[in-house]
């Protein structure tokens, strides 16, 4: 008995139909099976069928094309026989040399517009900081100050005797007004 031909997945010529801007974003592929009889070929995409040929003469190759989506790889190659399947999964960074590309340009954007809202969320969060600084800084009463120019001088006391008038015979301290200049 001879094994089950399983299918095979390769790159496919891109479709000239196809827009350069698109190409950048989609890959074409094809799925083929050889020397096979009475079996279907289809594409499916999870679990939804995307495309499918089927063939019943004897000891034909099939081969059945499909654009997908640079970003998404759940797609599957299946040939159907009467009694089981055969199915070969899209590793899609091994054949879609686009797909790597838009990948890598996908994963920079987006690192680019995390890094963008990170540091206006950061400048705002500063400028919110700086705001209320400022409020409360104008906010505080004043404290009142003068500019009046101090000058110290040297005061001097003397005790003198004055007539003994009340004192009978006692020292007597007079005080006088000190003016400061």
């Amino acid at each position: 008995m001879t094994p089950l031909t399983v299918p095979v997945i390769s790159d496919s010529p891109p479709n000239p139909s196809v827009s350069k801007r698109s190409l950048n974003q989609n890959c074409s592929l094809v799925c083929s099976v050889v020397n096979v009889s009475a079996v279907s070929l289809s594409w499916y995409k999870g679990n939804s069928v995307l495309s499918s040929i089927s063939v019943s003469d004897l000891s034909i190759s099939l081969s059945l094309p499909l654009e997908i989506e640079c970003l998404d790889d759940s797609y599957s190659c299946v040939v159907a026989y009467s009694f089981t399947n055969q199915t070969t999964h899209l590793n899609i960074t091994q054949l879609c040399g686009t797909c790597s590309a838009t990948r890598q340009l996908f994963i920079q954007k987006a690192l680019i517009i995390t890094g963008v809202v990170l540091l206006l969320l950061l400048l705002l969060v500063v400028t919110v900081g700086v705001m209320k600084f400022w409020h409360r800084r104008n906010n505080k009463p004043a404290i009142e100050t003068t500019e009046e120019e101090v000058v110290y001088t040297d005061a001097t006391f003397t005790t003198h005797r004055a007539p003994d008038t009340k004192t009978k015979g006692l020292d007597q301290t007079e005080y006088s007004e000190v003016f400061l200049r």
